[in-house]
């Protein structure tokens, strides 16, 4: 199963790997191709999750200077 965080990374992730398919079956990608799409989703996935627990730790520590 895939998490997403909110309503938008859900529409977003369908919309991209909905295209990966899509295009896979109109170019006859073979599967090097789709591998390389797929490694880039994950590549953007990984940024956001990064993206997210830095948010996340910069604001827990926030309050500790006051």
């Amino acid at each position: 199963m895939l998490i997403v965080n909110d309503i938008q990374d859900a529409i977003t992730m369908k919309t991209k790997l909905a295209s990966v398919l899509r295009r896979s079956k109109t170019f006859g990608k073979d599967t090097d191709a789709l591998e390389l799409e797929l490694e880039i989703i994950v590549g953007d996935l990984m940024d956001n999750i990064d993206r997210i627990e830095a948010s996340m730790i910069k604001e827990s520590f926030a309050g500790w200077g006051s």
